[in-house]
């Protein structure tokens, strides 16, 4: 009956131990998502601001471009500002190819951080 005791006793501390080392392990698994998380935001971030930098320089050169062809420079910005409306025109036409092409891109993005977490990489 003591040996019985015993190991019962000690099927409950290694139970205990299991739940406080998964209750560990769990809280160590979301750290590392919400890093990865806020990680990707912050570099998407910077790339955002980064490319919109070089997309106004780029549309700024355009413009003086388009404006010495055609000998009128308010003109060739005008045409720049064309091409943004019509690039505006396209995207509010496809938001929702564009919208579902983004949540699939998303939760393929997702299951596949989950699997190389799992490790059982493709």
């Amino acid at each position: 009956m003591n040996e019985q005791n015993f190991s019962i006793k000690g099927v409950i501390q290694k139970a205990k131990e299991y739940f406080e080392n998964w209750k560990e392990l769990s809280g160590l698994i979301v750290a590392e998502k919400v890093a990865t998380i806020i990680s990707g935001l912050f570099i998407g971030i910077i790339l955002f601001i980064l490319g919109l930098i070089i997309i106004v320089f780029l549309s700024f050169s355009l413009a003086f471009y388009l404006g010495q062809v055609i000998s009128n420079l308010p003109l060739g910005f005008l045409l720049v500002s064309a091409i943004y409306i019509t690039i505006i025109v396209v995207v509010v036409a496809s938001k929702n190819s564009i919208k579902n092409g983004l949540i699939n891109l998303s939760i393929r993005k997702i299951f596949n951080n989950h699997k190389e977490a799992d490790g059982n990489e493709k």
